[in-house]
């Protein structure tokens, strides 16, 4: 569809915005749950979406040069910043479903090991993984 609106004559800011509205919307969908357990290769698959979809928008540029030029972050920092800050909105909005799922802290912390939260123990690396256990951990550095 890219390819048809940029013969039609629709311009790059056009293009651009249609990306960030039907494709990257499709690729980003329910991302903070599985984004984690993906392997290298289907995650560098996923981003060569992204690199085939600018390419028609701007195919005179290299990737990484026709992300600046086009002001997008990399499909991976999408998802990352898009994951954290789902599990901020989860986390500061005690009415929200899955507010129950975030383990504050309660414990008394040394002012080394500031910690706001406890993350569950995990029996496998897999639930390490999965979105609040990962986020939880990952935060509290």
């Amino acid at each position: 569809m890219l390819r048809q609106l940029r013969k039609v004559g629709m311009d790059k800011n056009g293009l651009k915005t249609y990306y960030c509205t039907n494709i990257r919307s499709v690729l980003a969908y329910a991302s903070p749950v599985f984004y984690n357990f993906l392997s290298d290769t289907t995650k560098s698959k996923l981003e060569h979406v992204q690199d085939s979809a600018t390419k028609i928008i701007e195919p005179d540029l290299e990737y990484p040069d026709r992300l600046k030029f086009l002001e997008l972050p990399s499909l991976c920092d999408f998802i990352s910043c898009f994951s954290e800050s789902l599990f901020w909105k989860i986390a500061s909005y005690e009415m929200h479903p899955h507010f129950s799922r975030i383990i504050l802290n309660q414990a008394r912390t040394s002012s080394r090991q500031n910690k706001m939260y406890r993350p569950p123990k995990c029996r496998t690396a897999k639930r390490l993984k999965s979105f609040f256990p990962h986020y939880m951990s990952s935060l509290n550095k």
